[in-house]
């Protein structure tokens, strides 16, 4: 992409667990001029020693230099154990 990359904007988070030993996946899921969209993954152990998912979510980075607030507001509003 050239210069500094910087988070553009979140389309989607879920935070579901706090777990220790977290493993994460990313992909690219498309490129344009407005950056790239990335979906990321995070799965671990929980205390029964079953695999489950503990987070995932969609970004945009790019080279802008006006960062979303979104991801903020997202993080804001997550109340672990509701769902």
């Amino acid at each position: 992409m050239g210069g500094s990359v910087s988070l553009h904007r979140c389309h989607d988070i879920e935070l579901r667990a706090e777990l220790d030993d977290v493993v994460f996946e990313a992909s690219c899921v498309s490129r344009s001029d407005d950056g790239l969209v990335i979906a990321v993954f995070a799965s671990g152990r929980d205390a029964a020693g079953c695999d489950c998912m503990v987070a995932a979510g969609r970004f945009t980075f790019s080279t802008f230099t006006r960062p979303s607030a979104s991801i903020a507001t997202r993080l804001a509003q997550w109340n672990p154990g509701t769902r």
